[in-house]
């Protein structure tokens, strides 16, 4: 196990469990895919599962609970060896927000602290979840959500796409925009998600002339 494995599951209480959930994104291979399977252990930060799809480690996808309709970013933190039938490899995945997308009825005690229930009554008021509009220097794009509206989250575009637009020197002089283009108290996740779709499709941000968002891939045509 690495250190980020390592990490995520010391962060909360593991729990063996088998959740029926489905994985979609763009595989190692550049190619989409949408993969019901099933959970091995989870906790609030993520979860192991085992796939029968190579993915790239680092790379980013969603999480569906199609049963409590939660759709969940995640990103691939760990990747195990095949299984001896060899069909499928178990990979760890880490929620970019720490939340209870299992539907666990009665999670361990430190899934839920005090002091993050104390803060939300000290707030008075609901969480805004957010989509943003990133632009960079060279005017490409992304599009991303945040449920948490944190003032210092910047997107999880591929950096490796983004170095590959700007030299050096313009790396030393760095300016990126941040705008909120949509925002909602009571939205769910998965409308927050709907929402991010539409602006991204709306914008052609995943259009890679235009902008960052590999997901949706664009359609040609």
């Amino acid at each position: 196990m690495n250190e980020d494995s390592s990490n995520l599951y010391r962060r909360s209480t593991r729990v063996t469990i088998s959740i029926p959930i489905v994985i979609s994104g763009v595989d190692a291979d550049g190619n989409n895919f949408s993969e019901p399977v099933r959970t091995l252990v989870v906790n609030k930060h993520g979860g192991k599962v085992a796939t029968s799809h190579h993915l790239a480690l680092g790379s980013e996808i969603l999480l569906a609970n199609r049963a409590m309709g939660v759709v969940a970013k995640a990103r691939v933190v760990w990747l195990g060896e095949k299984d001896d039938a060899g069909d499928l490899r178990p990979v760890g995945l880490e929620l970019l927000e720490a939340q209870n997308v299992w539907g666990m009825n009665f999670p361990p005690d430190d899934w839920h602290t005090k002091s993050e229930q104390e803060a939300l009554l000290d707030r008075g008021k609901k969480s805004l979840k957010v989509i943003y509009k990133i632009t960079y220097p060279n005017g490409k794009i992304y599009i991303g959500q945040d449920l948490t509206d944190s003032i210092n989250y910047f997107g999880s575009a591929s950096c490796e796409l983004i170095a590959r637009d700007f030299t050096r020197d313009e790396r030393r002089d760095f300016t990126i925009r941040k705008e909120i283009i949509w925002e909602s108290e009571t939205a769910s996740p998965p409308e927050v998600s709907q929402q991010e779709v539409l602006f991204i499709q709306k914008f052609r941000s995943n259009d890679p002339a235009i902008g960052y968002n590999q997901w949706p891939k664009l359609k040609s045509g």
